[in-house]
């Protein structure tokens, strides 16, 4: 339980820092956007690694919200917190959730089936 309080708190503070470091994007600023990205590498750097560390670490969160039931209503509630995000950049945030639910619905065993194995 403290494990996933420190997750999510991990994963908001590197959105939030993923969010102050990108330049904004808005839906008709994308040239804007894309030029700034490219005309100061640095920023971007730093952005994109925050911007995977969020995703890593949203990622646990959709793994345990399919893998387990039981910690149901506290993933939930932790995973829709991080929709505060959304008061500071609406894109960057909808970016990270789908490709944090991607990632983790692609990173899930689902248990322990050997398909690629043959019977021979």
């Amino acid at each position: 339980m403290f494990i996933k309080f420190f997750i999510f708190f991990f994963a908001f503070i590197s959105g939030y820092l993923t969010i102050s470091i990108l330049p904004r994007m808005t839906f008709t600023d994308l040239s804007f956007f894309i030029s700034a990205l490219i005309l100061n590498p640095l920023r971007f750097f730093l952005g994109m690694i925050g911007f995977i560390t969020t995703v890593l670490a949203l990622s646990h969160f959709v793994r345990s919200l399919v893998q387990s039931h039981k910690t149901l209503v506290i993933d939930i509630i932790l995973f829709l917190a991080f929709f505060l995000l959304i008061r500071f950049s609406v894109l960057v945030t909808i970016l990270l959730v789908v490709f944090s639910i991607v990632f983790g619905i692609l990173t899930f065993g689902g248990g322990n089936s050997r398909s690629d194995e043959g019977d021979s």
